[in-house]
């Protein structure tokens, strides 16, 4: 009797199931982290509970498009839109993207998107979505080392005063977000905006 169908059937439901269980450990593993260092910087449960289901919705944004793009690669422009669609209206600031679409690695791709999820909730809570004034652009290329520089500039803004608390969302985008990648994070806040640069050395590789 010809067996060979069935073993490698039975050896793709061994690969499919070490893989799915190295998924969910990393997952729940995540989860985690982002429960320990929300508890550390929110003072009560509600506060405590409002900002750990935001950041686990943004996780499973991410992990929608992750499914979409076949578990193995991520759209940037997709990546953005979904941080910045929760802070959509027509209260919020001017927003411009600029960049070709491009794929990212899935590793890659799940660090970032925290980031922008980040960088966006901060926009709208003391930038330039909190304000119709405000003007927000996002934008990305290719640099000749094909390292690739994210670009996100909040303007329009006025009598900004960085008050030097570190909350976990400054923790992700400055440490945990280079720790994961490799990547080079600046921001600068100004009295009128913020500038955050990006630089991902290999975005594309997982």
């Amino acid at each position: 009797q010809d067996v060979t169908a069935k073993v490698d059937a039975e050896r793709m439901r061994e690969v499919i199931s070490q893989e799915y269980d190295h998924r969910v450990r990393n997952l729940m593993t995540r989860i985690s982290a982002i429960a320990r260092q929300t508890a550390r910087q929110d003072s009560d449960t509600p506060t405590f509970l409002a900002n750990f289901e935001r950041r686990i919705a943004a996780m499973a944004r991410t992990h929608e498009l992750l499914i979409h793009g076949g578990w193995e690669a991520l759209s940037l422009r997709a990546l953005v839109d979904s941080a910045l669609e929760p802070h959509a209206s027509d209260e919020a600031g001017a927003i411009r993207i600029e960049g070709a679409d491009l794929t990212l690695s899935s590793r890659v791709g799940q660090a970032l998107g925290m980031a922008l999820h980040e960088l966006a909730t901060n926009a709208a809570k003391y930038g330039a979505l909190s304000r119709v004034e405000g003007r927000l652009a996002i934008g990305w290329q290719f640099q000749p080392d094909r390292a690739l520089l994210i670009d996100w500039r909040e303007t329009g803004l006025s009598d900004l005063i960085a008050d030097g608390h570190i909350g976990f969302g400054t923790t992700l985008i400055d440490r945990i977000l280079p720790l994961e990648t490799g990547a080079t994070v600046e921001r600068t806040l100004t009295a009128t905006g913020l500038v955050c640069t990006i630089i991902l050395p290999d975005p594309q590789r997982d």
